[in-house]
């Protein structure tokens, strides 16, 4: 979330800030790190206790550090939604009378790529005599007994850092999360430098300011792979903040036998990797946080009073300033509001923002030594989605207007067939129920403009409107496009405060969405190569409705969707595209950082 702004959460249920009330402290010295009176130091280590306790980020009522196994990880399918861990398998027993004699046991399993299966005799031999005598049998080489395990030392999924991999929590930390987007889209190398594996601790090397000499220097903070959990009501644990993707299909299986008792067992041990890296790097950084403040800068008296660096990065930042902790004095960070007014020309309105755009998508794989870097990400203001919601309500007022005088005069004028006056009736009916929602909608944005309505009332309000079809004239594409433009407006503002709707949004406010790229083009449909300089003589030829912006929303789901139904793609990863008309009405800033390499 944006600095002294709310944060968008996601489905609030299921990524709610606040851990469980029942969870249990293993230690009960976890929640009471004592902020430290010395001077920092540029080097940190917070493993202690056997790697299962961290000195610095560990404040938070209700949480505990477990170390990193697999079950706190996710596959994710291909719909884009997670499927939790992969699962152990536990075959029956079978009458099976043998002498066995074990060919490759657990201390000298046999090794196969995933998929691969061995054959019995791999894994032992049958005889008349001799060996084990057993009565029974435990799995076969087609159907073992299965134990997933995640891959010991490696931080990586098929060994570098992906988009994909980035999954915010429960932390309002989306700017930092959506930072991290950026540059795994951009520049996965820096991240695979700052980060590094000695022993089961993991080191991570960021850069605070240094005010006394006016440069960034680097800080490393190495910590053992334990991460933030909660205890939930039914009692299985998950992790408070940033998620941990596992990957879709093992890397190898480990294939043994064995005797149990009377029972001759098959087990095959899938080794799965797992980007570590992601929630890994957000514990360093409340780590960091704790220590230097959220973007490196020292700690302010609010973040001072915080104590915890979990509380200080879910109190929110900007993203553009996270850079800085990447590339220390390279990175420059930015701003570009954006405009919108209804009635108005929309490219023509926003020609500052369109040159950044298209020097951002010009410059942003630029990682070549003496090369300038562009990263960008877009926010939605609470007050913006307001006033913007408050001008398009007059504009369809406006509409419905002059929509039932011309059915009026056509009345007037010729009744028509019984078919056409019942039409006009229903039509009738439709605006002025619509009318009277929209009057009592924009007192209440008014209210919020003025400082008398909280954003709980705006959302509120909102919501009663955009319910699916309730007003027909607000979702029928045959209307002018204002009906569709607040219809969007008001996905945005039905989850003012918090993520309130049966999962009907545009996007949120207050949240930091990753700019993946820019496409414009013209009326016909064609792609325009523009650039920066030549941008204003050529504005009228782009085509803000065939033109498209890609995002990204760190959540890794919560996509538009106004009805509820499910993104357009159908995939909820959280990676989508919005019209440059849709992105321009629904982004009030852009936020960017040129990084000079």
């Amino acid at each position: 979330m944006d600095l002294q702004e709310r944060v968008a959460s996601p489905e609030k249920i299921e990524q709610s800030i606040e851990p469980a009330q029942e969870a249990q402290r293993e230690d009960p010295s976890v929640d009471q790190a004592q902020e430290h009176e010395e001077a920092p130091k540029d080097t940190f280590n917070s493993a202690n206790d056997g790697g299962l306790h961290d000195l610095r980020a560990s404040a938070m009522k209700g949480t505990q550090h477990r170390a990193a196994n697999l079950n706190l990880g996710t596959q994710v399918g291909a719909d884009g939604k997670p499927l939790g861990a992969p699962q152990p398998v536990k075959e029956g027993k079978t009458a099976d009378a043998a002498h066995v004699t074990i060919v490759a046991n657990e201390k000298a399993p046999l090794a196969l790529a995933a998929g691969a299966a061995p054959t019995e005799a791999d894994l032992y031999t049958r005889s008349a005599k001799g060996g084990k005598s057993v009565g029974f049998r435990s799995g076969t080489p087609a159907a073992p007994n299965v134990t997933p395990t995640m891959e010991d030392d490696n931080l990586f999924i098929g060994g570098t850092p992906t988009v994909e991999d980035i999954r915010q929590g429960g932390l309002g930390d989306c700017y930092f999360q959506s930072c991290l987007l950026g540059l795994a889209q951009n520049d996965p190398a820096k991240l695979k430098s700052v980060m590094a594996f000695s022993g089961h601790n993991v080191s991570v090397t960021l850069q605070r300011f240094d005010a006394k000499t006016s440069t960034h220097v680097p800080v490393t903070t190495t910590t053992s792979t334990s991460l933030l959990t909660r205890k939930n009501k039914s009692g299985s644990i998950s992790l408070v903040g940033a998620g941990m993707r596992v990957a879709p299909t093992a890397k190898q299986s480990m294939w043994w036998a064995s005797v149990s008792g009377n029972t001759v067992e098959v087990h095959r041990k899938d080794v799965y990797e797992a980007a570590l890296w992601a929630p890994m790097m957000e514990k360093a950084y409340a780590d960091f946080a704790q220590r230097f403040g959220s973007t490196g800068h020292g700690l302010s008296k609010d973040e001072k009073k915080l104590g915890s660096g979990y509380k200080i990065i879910n109190a929110g930042g900007s993203v553009e300033e996270c850079y800085q902790m990447f590339y220390g004095n390279a990175a420059a960070a930015s701003t570009q509001a954006m405009s919108f007014t209804p009635g108005k020309d929309i490219v023509a309105d926003n020609i500052p923002a369109l040159q950044k755009l298209l020097r951002y998508d010009a410059q942003k794989g630029n990682t070549a030594a003496g090369q300038t870097q562009t990263f960008m990400h877009a926010r939605m203001s609470d007050n913006g989605a307001v006033t913007r919601g408050d001008a398009l309500v007059d504009q369809v007022m406006n509409l419905l207007f002059f929509q039932q005088l011309g059915d009026d005069v056509v009345g007037a004028i010729n009744k028509g067939t019984v078919a056409e006056q019942i039409q006009r009736l229903l039509r009738t009916v439709d605006r002025t129920a619509l009318r009277t929602a929209l009057t009592n909608l924009q007192v209440t944005l008014k209210g919020n403009i003025a400082g008398t309505a909280t954003v709980k009332q705006v959302a509120k309000d909102a919501e009663a409107v955009a319910v699916p079809d309730k007003f027909p004239h607000l979702w029928d594409p045959s209307m002018p496009a204002p009906f569709r433009n607040l219809r969007e407006n008001l996905g945005i503002l039905l989850n003012l405060g918090d993520d309130s709707s049966n999962k009907q949004r545009m996007n949120y406010t207050s949240h930091a969405y990753e700019v993946h790229g820019v496409h414009l083009a013209d009326k016909g449909g064609a792609a325009l190569a523009l650039t920066s300089a030549d941008l204003p003589a050529r504005a009228a030829d782009i085509d803000p409705e065939k033109s498209s912006v890609r995002m990204h929303n760190p959540h890794a789901t919560n996509e538009p969707d106004m009805r509820s139904t499910g993104p357009a793609d159908g995939v909820d990863d959280g990676q989508f595209s919005y019209t440059l008309d849709q992105f321009l009405r629904c982004f009030d800033l852009l936020r960017m950082n040129d990084v000079s390499h």
